[in-house]
């Protein structure tokens, strides 16, 4: 990480420390001491969230965005997830409560509400 990356949020998931960082070239998470961009062989991280006390986060590897949950991918690829830090855009932003995550996405001109359960 640049030496001014963006502490962006900290937050305790299943007892680990989840620490979202950014700055213009790197996106990441540190998750139980480990980047999670070397863990899963990704370029970025975003938006460290919990569900069913397992970590479930956005990750992005070239031009494509998915779901992370649980150490596994959730979604398949998309162009874009909206991930959205400031101003309206957090109204497209990911959405959770009631044991599911709701992420917006796109691909090929397609829109997607894409919807996460504990279930999974």
């Amino acid at each position: 990480m640049g030496s001014s990356a963006l502490n962006l949020r900290l937050q305790n998931i299943a007892g680990q420390a989840a620490w979202e960082f950014a700055d213009e070239d790197t996106n990441t998470i540190i998750y139980a001491g480990q980047d999670l961009r070397q863990k899963y062989g990704i370029d970025k991280a975003y938006r460290p969230y919990s569900l069913n006390d397992k970590l479930i986060f956005i990750a992005q590897k070239g031009d494509k965005y998915f779901v992370v949950y649980n150490g596994r991918r959730a979604t398949p690829e998309f162009d874009h997830v909206i991930v959205a830090y400031c101003c309206e855009g957090v109204l497209y932003s990911v959405q959770g409560g009631q044991g599911k995550y709701l992420f917006s996405a796109n691909r090929n001109g397609q829109s997607y509400l894409v919807e996460i359960t504990a279930s999974i």
